[in-house]
């Protein structure tokens, strides 16, 4: 009878694919999973798992019933945004953004591009004439919009917009239409408020506790827990070298 078994396939060791293959792999994921299972599995996942280009896309969305979630998203999404080190080009965190949490991710991740405002000024404010859109993530295509939808605007405040390039054709638009423009790198010094540049890494001011979203899984922590009070000290095993 023996004979009539079919042969065992050969025995595969998953960490032995190339990185970028295993990669692509823990990529399509998703956050979630990553955080809180993936990198749990071995030292080479999550190696793979703590690389900023992980996390260029942060995708959260569509949770379900996130009463019944264990989970801090607002803290494991901070936590992926911190992963990105200034990387991140696109997030979803619907359901459950909140203002503070857009600020953070705003405050750390400057390539990230946004013309909601923009679209929604030039549709909904025809007659608008005086705009302050003061450090703005809204581009060219947004200011392209927001002066072909306002055609009586006369002065318009882009300080701290670096995502607008006013060189060529759009630059010399406002100069010929606004009476009274701000530049991106204008000086800041009659703004009334606070103009300073948030600083891109984590302070501790952030977390009364004494410690940093970026410490979270550092180099010399075995597990972290994103739970309001369950302990994941239960895979603390699932680590090794």
């Amino acid at each position: 009878m023996d004979s009539l078994s079919p042969p065992q396939e050969p025995y595969r060791n998953w960490v032995e694919l190339p990185r970028d293959v295993t990669a692509s792999i823990l990529w399509k994921l998703g956050a979630i999973e990553i955080l809180t299972s993936a990198q749990l599995v071995c030292s080479t996942w999550r190696s793979i798992c703590k690389d900023p280009s992980m996390w260029r896309s942060i995708d959260m969305h569509n949770l379900g019933d996130l009463w019944d979630m264990d989970y801090d998203l607002g803290r494991m999404c901070r936590h992926a945004v911190d992963r990105s080190s200034g990387g991140l080009v696109d997030v979803n965190i619907e359901y459950f953004g909140t203002d503070d949490l857009l600020q953070y991710i705003a405050d750390r991740n400057p390539h990230i591009e946004c013309n909601e405002e923009a679209l929604a000024i030039a549709e909904h404010m025809p007659h608008l004439r005086y705009l302050q859109i003061f450090g703005n993530k809204l581009t060219n295509e947004g200011l392209q919009a927001i002066l072909d939808g306002c055609p009586h605007l006369e002065s318009l405040d882009l300080r701290q917009c670096f995502n607008v390039n006013m060189d060529g054709h759009l630059g010399k638009r406002c100069i010929e239409r606004i009476k009274d423009l701000r530049h991106p790198y204008d000086p800041t010094d009659d703004y009334p408020f606070d103009a300073e540049i948030a600083d891109v890494g984590s302070s501790e001011e952030d977390y009364p506790s004494g410690f940093s979203e970026i410490d979270f899984l550092s180099d010399d922590d075995d597990y972290y827990e994103f739970s309001g009070g369950s302990d994941m000290s239960d895979f603390e095993h699932l680590y090794f070298d």
